[in-house]
């Protein structure tokens, strides 16, 4: 069974040349189904009560008209120099998840973060899709219920921010859950400090979809 969660999102530009459409949906899904043969059993299996977020990021680059490459000299080496392109941009997400907790009336949250670069992205004017999980397993770490048991996460429990980033600066923001900066600053203050997970969201390319419709994204750069 597929649940999709649509989450509300604004969108916030800075600088020339910035991206524009900028939306963020996301599912609590199962991963997908691979056929694979393990020589050894994990001696624990541990079923997670949660299924994997997968967050879907969508944005249209500008569209550049092409020139002529240019063959130049910086700091003596040689650099081709090629309009249409945007090189070395990077996506940064933290995703927000309400523990069940509540300090006073104010949910107390969770936040995982992640990150995921690109070699190159063409700057042609249409749609493109970055998806990004969280596994269910670290899902589960933070949904509790006052009770301190694990429960089933909601839409009403995700609050997402995130920023692109190209060449120093900053070329698109999303907020999804909230309705600006202000807002998820004012989230981030009911977060315990052993409830941030670094790295918690992962990049396509180290979960299960990794080879699936693989030609449809954009190449990420595996560290």
């Amino acid at each position: 069974m597929l649940v999709t969660l649509m989450l509300t999102c604004v969108v916030l530009f800075a600088g020339k040349n910035e991206l524009s459409g900028i939306e963020v949906a996301v599912e609590l899904t199962d991963p997908p189904e691979v056929e694979y043969r393990r020589s050894e059993t994990p001696a624990v299996k541990s079923d997670s009560e949660n299924r994997w977020l997968k967050i879907g990021v969508k944005y249209m680059p500008p569209r550049e008209a092409v020139t002529p490459p240019v063959l130049q000299r910086e700091r003596g080496k040689l650099y081709l120099n090629r309009s249409g392109f945007l090189d070395g941009m990077s996506v940064k997400l933290r995703v927000l998840i309400d523990t069940g907790i509540k300090f006073g009336s104010r949910p107390v949250y969770g936040m995982y973060t992640g990150e995921v670069k690109f070699y190159t992205v063409r700057c042609d004017g249409k749609k493109h899709l970055i998806e990004m999980f969280v596994p269910g397993k670290l899902i589960d770490r933070f949904s509790l219920s006052p009770s301190g048991a694990l429960r089933r996460v909601q839409k009403k429990d995700f609050v997402i921010e995130v920023v692109f980033t190209a060449g120093g600066r900053e070329i698109g923001r999303c907020y999804s859950g909230v309705a600006s900066e202000r807002d998820f600053a004012s989230a981030c203050e009911l977060i315990p400090g052993n409830m941030v997970l670094t790295g918690g969201v992962l990049p396509r390319s180290r979960t299960p979809w990794a080879l699936l419709e693989a030609d449809g994204f954009d190449p990420e750069i595996v560290d």
